[in-house]
C-alpha cells in the first residue's frame, strides 16, 4: 500500500480526476479502491462527508517504469540548488578556512558557521605575539587565498549558467546550420538499429492506443532518423492544432527512446502525411515571400513556425542567390526572416 496515493474530493469523480490529473493518465490505467464514498449530508451541509480515494497506477510491461525513471531524471536535474554564500562579506582573515572545508559545496555553509569560533581565536593570538609585530606580514598570505575564494563560488554561482541563455539570441539570427547541428545524434546508427526501432514503434503504439484504437504505426529509418508514421481512422486527433499534438508525440518518443539507448535519437512521428502536406506547403511560402522579398527589397518575416518548420524554410532558400534567412524570436516558436541582399532597392538580387 506504499506505494497508493490518497486524493480526496466531494464526490467520488471529483477525486478520481485529481487522480488521473495527477498522475496524467487515463482511469483506466489507474487501479482505485475507494475508501469512502462520501455523503452531502443533512441539507446538504451537516454531517457531510469528502469522498476518499487510494489510487496507483497499474504495472506494466516495462513502459511506464520508463517514464517513471524518465520523471526521475529530469526532477533530479531540476531540483533547486541550496543557496550559495557571498564570501566577499566575510572577514580576510578567514579564507584558510575555507578552503579546508571545500571538499564539497554543502561545506560552504558549515564554514561560515564555524568563522565566529576562529574569530575569537585570532583575536587572542596577537596580543602574546608582541615581538612580532614585523611578522604581521603573515596576514599577507592569508590575503593570497582570497582570490581564490571567491573563485569557488564562480563555479557555483547561478550567474554563468545564465549567460548561455544570452548566446541564444545571436544563435536565433542563423542560417539552418545552427538548429540542424543540435538536432545530430553523435551515433546515427542507432537510428538504423532493428531493436531501437522496434521500441520506439512499441513506445509510441501505446500512447496513442487511448485515442484512437484502429491505429497502426510503421517505422523505418530515413534520413531525418527514425521515422514513425501512425495511420488510423481520427488523424486529426493526433495532429492537433497546427500539429501540436504530434510534436508533444513525438517530444515523448524522442526523451524515451534516447534515454533507454544512452545518448540523443532522432525521431520524427507523422500521421495522416501531415508532416508532409505541411512541408510542401511550406516550400511553397517559402518560395512566395521570397519573391516578395525580392520585389519590394525589404526584409520579410515568415512563421511564427518550430524548428522542424524553420528548418523547411531554412533549406528552401539555402541555395537561392541575393536571399539570406534567419530565425528571430525566443522561446520554441520563432520567425524566420528573408531578407534580400540590397535591402531598400526594389527588384534586386
Amino acid at each position: 500500500m506504499s506505494d497508493f496515493r490518497e486524493f480526496v474530493g466531494k464526490t467520488t469523480e471529483e477525486a478520481l480526476q485529481k487522480a488521473t490529473a495527477h498522475f496524467d493518465l487515463p482511469l483506466n490505467r489507474l487501479e482505485v479502491e475507494v475508501v469512502s464514498a462520501g455523503s452531502s449530508g443533512l441539507f446538504g451541509f451537516l454531517g457531510a462527508k469528502k469522498a476518499k480515494v487510494l489510487v496507483r497506477p497499474l504495472a506494466g510491461s516495462g513502459l511506464e517504469a520508463e517514464m517513471a525513471e524518465l520523471a526521475a531524471v529530469v526532477s533530479e536535474n531540476h531540483r533547486p540548488r541550496a543557496p550559495r554564500p557571498a564570501p566577499a562579506s566575510q572577514g580576510q582573515g578567514q579564507p584558510q578556512a575555507a578552503p579546508a572545508d571545500n571538499g564539497g559545496q554543502p561545506d560552504l555553509a558549515e564554514v561560515r558557521q564555524v568563522r565566529p569560533a576562529p574569530e575569537a581565536s585570532v583575536a587572542t593570538a596577537p596580543p602574546p605575539a608582541s615581538p612580532a609585530p614585523q611578522e604581521s606580514p603573515a596576514p599577507a598570505p592569508a590575503q593570497a587565498p582570497s582570490p581564490e575564494s571567491p573563485a569557488l563560488p564562480r563555479d557555483l554561482a547561478p550567474a554563468e549558467p545564465e549567460e548561455p541563455a544570452e548566446a541564444e539570441e545571436p544563435e536565433d539570427q542563423d542560417g539552418p546550420g545552427v538548429e540542424d547541428e543540435a538536432e545530430v545524434p553523435p551515433d546515427q546508427r542507432l537510428e538504423q538499429d532493428p531493436l531501437v526501432i522496434a521500441h520506439a514503434r512499441e513506445v509510441l503504439e501505446r500512447l496513442v492506443a487511448p485515442l484512437d484504437d484502429s491505429a497502426q504505426v510503421t517505422a523505418v529509418s530515413g534520413a531525418q532518423g527514425i521515422e514513425l508514421a501512425v495511420q488510423g481512422q481520427d488523424a486529426g486527433v493526433l495532429i492537433g492544432r497546427r500539429g501540436q499534438n504530434l510534436e508533444a508525440l513525438q517530444y515523448i518518443v524522442t526523451r524515451i527512446v534516447s534515454h533507454r539507448c544512452g545518448r540523443p535519437v532522432r525521431i520524427v512521428v507523422d500521421a495522416g502525411e501531415y508532416r508532409r502536406r505541411r512541408r510542401e506547403s511550406l516550400e511553397d511560402l517559402a518560395q512566395r515571400m521570397a519573391h516578395k522579398a525580392r520585389q519590394t527589397g525589404k526584409p520579410v518575416a515568415v512563421g511564427p513556425l518550430s524548428a522542424q518548420e524553420r528548418r523547411v524554410v531554412h533549406l528552401t532558400l539555402k541555395g537561392e542567390a541575393g536571399l539570406s534567412t534567419s530565425s528571430r524570436g525566443r522561446g520554441e516558436l520563432k520567425k524566420v526572416v528573408i531578407t534580400p541582399s540590397r535591402p531598400g532597392a526594389p527588384g534586386g538580387a
